[in-house]
């Protein structure tokens, strides 16, 4: 599921241009794409002109449905003991919601960041069981995961869904991860680059 260099380079999103206003609180134009299978993602920052930068590493650790208290603090304590002095390493967790606050305080001050693992479209609303921008920043979230394959795969979100969070994270001064690639389906089929075209366009 891993995309090739050339369909990053090719791939432009199409972000604001600076001065837009969308990009604001100090939030950068830039998509980390996380490659399936890899613990490190490299970080890629895109220009308004469709050029691609590479900005050192962010080690993200997504939890999934994982996790309790207790567990929770040792794992963290851990993580924070052994975050490595190096500017061009970012390390992030990705907690369930339920564990955001706590996680959020015991990171607070550290070199772990903190993230989300999904975020609503809408700013508030009648959405049961989503969760607004707003909250994961009052939880401390810098982060937020966008377009994860099991959101795409297991909750049928479309990447016009995927694109209209990515933006309302923009929008409330998250740093949106955008996740693509392709399933094993498409890879045997010769539809990698196809796909991952139309997961960064969306954007």
């Amino acid at each position: 599921m891993s995309p090739s260099r050339s369909a990053w380079h090719r791939s432009s999103p199409r972000l604001p241009p600076d001065g837009s206003g969308k990009l604001s609180a100090g939030i950068e134009p830039f998509i980390c794409i996380a490659l399936a299978g890899m613990a490190r993602y490299p970080c890629a920052l895109f220009h308004a002109d469709g050029l691609m930068d590479m900005r050192g590493y962010l080690v993200a650790g997504n939890w999934k449905m994982n996790g309790a208290n207790a567990a929770n603090e040792a794992l963290v304590d851990g993580i924070i003991a052994g975050a490595p002095a190096s500017d061009s390493v970012e390390l992030l967790v990705c907690p369930p919601f339920s564990y955001l606050s706590a996680v959020g305080s015991q990171v607070s001050g550290s070199a772990v960041s903190l993230g989300a693992q999904t975020v609503s479209e809408h700013e508030s609303g009648a959405f049961t069981g989503e969760i607004a921008g707003s909250m994961l920043r009052e939880c401390g979230c810098k982060y937020v995961i966008v377009g994860h394959s099991e959101r795409r795969a297991l909750m049928g979100e479309p990447s016009e869904i995927v694109a209209a969070k990515f933006q309302a994270a923009l929008d409330c001064g998250l740093q949106p991860i955008l996740c693509v690639g392709e399933t094993l389906e498409q890879r045997e089929a010769g539809q990698t680059e196809a796909v991952i075209d139309e997961q960064l366009n969306a954007v």
